[in-house]
């Protein structure tokens, strides 16, 4: 939370700044947005953390996700009606490109820190961050269009974002409200899931491959891994994901088996072609990793000499950037 307070101020007061200068629409309402996010912090601190009212935190969470969703669409729909007319400038594309790297940080790791938690909140805030990713990736492409004169793409995308969020935004809330019985926490899905689908997608196809199992003898053998994992490895063994069990390793045997990688004959266990493929990909990709952790020798030089190249062509950008503007406004 403090780390989300830090970044969000920082990114405002930068947004704010910059979309006045520039009379970006786009910019100016990222900025307004990413300081109201501001208030959802005191919400999961006392409502979520220290009250433990997490679903009540999470639903006004939600509710302000929301209501941003719908101030959105009314503002870019005036702003398609009243077009602007916008200057790009190469400080607005640093800004919206810093804005996109923090963003995306703090979406991971807040669906990180909330999946391993437990807590609903910080995984409905998660979902706030990947709004707010995706209207960063909005302003940079209303940017790019009026560089040539085509001012109205920024109002477009701003609206079209805004509705996938509202829509988003009314799904969750809904499941959040309608259930009387304890929320399934599993049922809100985040960027960071992809770390245990990608993981448990391996372990299903693997096990499969290597021998004949029922779907009981899978679970048990998962159920089984899992607890001597977490009594050697401690979180280590599951990405400190306590919701982690047979129930989720269950419900992602349904969607393998729905989405044709596993078939399901007498009773007996299958991978399917498709599935066989999506096994070998996750093994290139799983070794792959490894082998970029081995150091053999002269890595380290060219993850220097990329760095160098980077920060000199950054600094390039900064000097030149008069020169770049006065291009930009030239076109």
């Amino acid at each position: 939370m403090l780390a989300s307070a830090f970044f969000l101020i920082i990114l405002s007061v930068s947004k704010i700044s910059i979309g006045l200068q520039l009379n970006s629409q786009g910019l100016l309402t990222e900025g307004f947005e990413n300081l109201t996010d501001l208030i959802k912090i005191p919400i999961i601190v006392v409502l979520g953390l220290k009250f433990k009212k997490d679903k009540l935190a999470s639903i006004m969470i939600i509710l302000i996700m929301i209501f941003t969703g719908v101030t959105l669409i009314w503002s870019g729909i005036e702003n398609l009606l009243r077009q602007e007319i916008i200057t790009p400038t190469v400080q607005a594309y640093i800004i919206g490109f810093v804005s996109m790297g923090m963003n995306s940080g703090l979406m991971y790791l807040k669906g990180i820190v909330g999946r391993s938690s437990g807590n609903l909140s910080i995984l409905s805030d998660s979902k706030d961050a990947e709004l707010n990713l995706k209207l960063s990736i909005g302003v940079l492409i209303g940017l790019t269009f009026a560089i040539f004169k085509i001012y109205f793409v920024d109002a477009l995308v701003g609206i079209i974002i805004a509705v996938l969020v509202f829509k988003e935004g009314i799904e969750i809330l809904w499941e959040l409200v309608k259930k009387e019985e304890e929320f399934d926490i599993t049922s809100i899905k985040i960027y960071a899931d992809s770390i245990y689908e990608n993981r448990l997608t391996g372990y299903i196809l693997g096990s499969i491959r290597r021998e004949n199992l029922t779907r009981k003898r899978l679970i048990e053998n998962f159920t089984y891994g899992l607890k001597h994992g977490r009594m050697y490895y401690e979180g280590f063994a599951d990405f400190f994901y306590k919701e982690l069990g047979s129930e989720i390793a269950e419900k992602h045997l349904d969607k393998l088996i729905e989405g044709g990688y596993i078939e399901l004959l007498d009773k007996q266990l299958f991978i399917t072609q498709k599935g066989l493929q999506a096994f070998y990909r996750a093994k290139v990709k799983e070794f792959k990793q490894r082998s970029n952790k081995i150091d053999a020798g002269g890595h380290q030089v060219y993850k220097s000499l990329y760095c160098i190249i980077f920060i000199v062509l950054l600094i390039l950008i900064i000097v030149f950037a008069p020169q770049i503007n006065s291009w930009f406004a030239s076109l």
